[in-house]
């Protein structure tokens, strides 16, 4: 009788059943992922509806209160989103094939909540959710346990227990992301509750119906092609660039995921801003701070390559390079920086009094340099007094120079700093100073040059509109911001074209007249 030896070696069939458990445990994970984003945006309709009428009823203890939660929750729900998802599906890809353990839930202590009883309150809150989660999906649960051990022990599909567990923990750390009061914060999670846990039974329902089509192959490759082609589709989305002729997206349509690349972004944008500049320190810590904040929240509804985000980058950069070389701002200047301050503090719910003392440290800082004389316009000369350069004037040679000697002389003195680096900010100013009504120039948007007309406006004085109708382009500079643009290569008027005439002289064209 011969010996027969046991083979290690795992048989044709048992490897088909691996392969078609992972494209199974796959396919659910992306079923989970699709269901869990629509429920989402419907939780947040919640949310969103709940508020509004509860601040207008006065049931809730602050009547301000609510409208600032709403436009919190507005302006961070897709990171909430993007946080909760990519937790949620991780926590649940890591417990399949394990036995059907009970694991507590610990609730994550809010960012800006630091009071221990706070913490204690919202824990008990998440507790209490997952105890009624268990109670109404105990029989679906139970059903699920018993399916998988019937087939095969040993290749667990789903963990029910764990995927309750899952949803609730994710939410516990991605609500953490909002800055809410405490009782507004209760009412949040108790919504969630509400409008999310307690409404998953179909899909409990779904996973029961697809275990007990784990072993018809034929089922298991159409369950996985079309999970595949959906999830594409959402990789796709996430990788989604605004070009220049599309519509402006509504908040939501950019793609999760996109954080991390977002931080990146918006750090590197404000070192731009910030480095080898000497600036006040108040304004340079607003900039990395909460200018930071508004730069990745743009990005994250919008995008880093939309207008919006231009615009932001736009409007602190002519802060910082007029307070770096302490370039006076007029009125129009400042009201439109001031302007768009407002709207991104309001947007990252920065406080009102801290909002009025940065705006007065502004106020105080350039009005330091500010012209001796009502109407005085800032020259050059001004200018580099403020710079330290005066001393290269004695004041017996100003009493001999006029004025337009003076500015001569300072765009001299300037000259060196410049040397190397292309034009003076003066010159670029002289240019715009030149320009027409009307012009055609390149501006650049989402790293490529597009033709937009630039129009000087009549109305306010020095203030100009970039505008493309088929691109949705419609963006407003001050004279000193389209000199900036044009020193920085974000804005490139048309190049003069040279011909010759019949006569002695060369006369030079270009595609735009210039007013002289």
């Amino acid at each position: 009788m011969s010996a027969k030896f046991r083979s290690d070696k795992p048989s044709q069939a048992q490897q088909i059943d691996t392969v078609q458990v992972e494209k199974l445990r796959w396919s659910l994970r992306q079923r989970y992922r699709k269901q869990w984003q629509l429920m989402s945006t419907d939780f947040f309709d919640e949310v969103d509806d709940f508020l509004f009428s509860s601040g207008r009823s006065g049931q809730l203890a602050d009547d301000g209160s609510y409208l600032k939660s709403m436009r919190e929750l507005r302006a961070r729900q897709a990171l909430f989103e993007e946080k909760f998802l990519e937790s949620a599906i991780a926590m649940v890809k890591s417990s399949c094939g394990d036995k059907f353990a009970r694991a507590r839930v610990q609730g994550a202590q809010p960012a800006l909540v630091n009071a221990a009883y706070e913490t204690v309150e919202t824990d008990l809150a998440m507790n209490a959710m997952l105890r009624k989660a268990e109670k109404m999906y105990f029989q679906l649960a139970r059903q699920i346990e018993s399916l998988q051990q019937k087939d095969s022990q040993d290749l667990l599909l789903i963990n029910p227990q764990a995927v309750l567990e899952a949803v609730i923990k994710s939410f516990a750390e991605a609500q953490a992301v909002f800055a809410l009061p405490l009782d507004t914060r209760l009412l949040f999670i108790k919504l969630f509750e509400q409008h999310f846990v307690l409404k998953m039974e179909k899909l409990f329902q779904d996973t029961i119906s697809i275990i007990n089509n784990m072993n018809n192959a034929e089922f298991v490759d159409k369950l996985y092609s079309s999970s595949s082609a959906f999830r594409a589709r959402s990789a796709a989305a996430e990788k989604t660039v605004i070009q220049t002729n599309s519509l402006p997206p509504v908040a939501g349509n950019t793609a999760l995921g996109n954080s991390a690349q977002l931080q990146i972004a918006a750090d590197q944008l404000v070192a731009s801003i910030c480095d080898n500049k000497q600036l006040p320190e108040f304004l340079e810590g607003m900039i990395r701070q909460h200018w930071r904040e508004v730069i990745f929240l743009i990005g994250l509804h919008r995008g880093s390559t939309s207008v919006e985000w231009t615009e932001a980058r736009h409007s602190v950069s002519l802060l910082a390079t007029a307070a770096a070389e302490k370039i006076y701002l007029d009125n129009g200047d400042y009201e439109s920086i001031k302007d768009h301050l407002r709207r991104g503090f309001s947007l990252i719910q920065l406080g009102w009094k801290e909002q009025e003392a940065l705006f007065q440290a502004l106020a105080d800082y350039f009005q330091s340099f500010a012209p001796h004389e009502q109407g005085e316009s800032v020259s050059s000369i001004e200018r580099l007094r403020k710079t330290g350069l005066e001393a290269s004037i004695s004041p017996s040679g100003e009493e001999i120079l006029d004025q337009e000697d003076l500015d001569e002389i300072a765009k001299l003195l300037g000259g060196s700093e410049a040397a190397g680096k292309g034009k003076a900010l003066e010159d670029y100013l002289e240019e715009v100073d030149g320009l027409e009504e009307q012009v055609m120039v390149d501006f650049m948007l989402n790293g490529v040059y597009v033709q937009c007309l630039l129009t000087r406006s009549l109305s306010v004085p020095g203030q100009f509109t970039i505008s493309k109708r088929g691109a949705k382009i419609s963006v407003t500079r001050s004279r000193l911001g389209l000199a900036l643009a044009l020193q920085s290569g974000e804005l490139r008027l048309p190049k003069p074209q040279f011909m010759r005439s019949a006569g002695p002289r060369t006369v030079m064209e270009s595609s735009s007249r210039t007013r002289h």
